[in-house]
């Protein structure tokens, strides 16, 4: 598993101050209130940033970086993710797990045969859909505890038992 978990996208600067309006990627768009410190990852370029302020404004978070203190310094970090330490994470429920510990995870029927691997998780409401790639193409299939059985994201193993209709669409 990786150590860090991405949970923003700074999309634009805010004001001349510095501050910066950062899209969520997390259904914990409050979680944001609990962080002091973030990385930021932009191409081969990484810092580590103290939060002074968070506030939330139209489903964004404009945060506000001790470190970064005109617009100028804040244009630079356009289009920068923003991660944190795994530790820093919510805790998660028993049957929840985090997208990018899905992202890889090899799926099998309950017999054990190999089906494919999760190559990306949509986001639809009312459940999530896993896109697996079973190697001549892709299906997608909804993420309901009655088809995955077991998800063993230390071990990046899934056992689901996939209608036969989802498979041959």
């Amino acid at each position: 598993m990786e150590k860090f978990l991405r949970v923003g996208k700074i999309i634009n600067v805010h004001g001349i101050k510095g501050e910066v309006k950062i899209l969520p990627l997390t259904d914990h768009i409050e979680r944001f209130f609990t962080l002091k410190i973030v990385y930021l990852e932009k191409e081969s370029f990484n810092r580590l940033l103290t939060i002074q302020n968070i506030r939330i404004h139209k489903n964004l978070v404009l945060v506000k970086f001790k470190e970064i203190t005109t617009r100028d310094q804040a244009e630079k970090l356009k289009d920068s993710f923003i991660d944190i330490r795994r530790e820093d994470a919510i805790k998660l429920s028993k049957d929840q797990y985090f997208i990018s510990d899905l992202i890889g995870v090899l799926v099998y029927s309950i017999q054990g045969k190999k089906i494919g691997i999760i190559k990306e998780v949509l986001q639809i409401a009312p459940t999530d859909i896993y896109v697996i790639d079973i190697g001549d193409r892709e299906i997608l299939v909804p993420a309901l505890k009655e088809i995955f059985q077991e998800i063993d994201i230390y071990k990046k193993i899934a056992k689901a038992d996939i209608p036969k209709d989802l498979m041959n669409l």
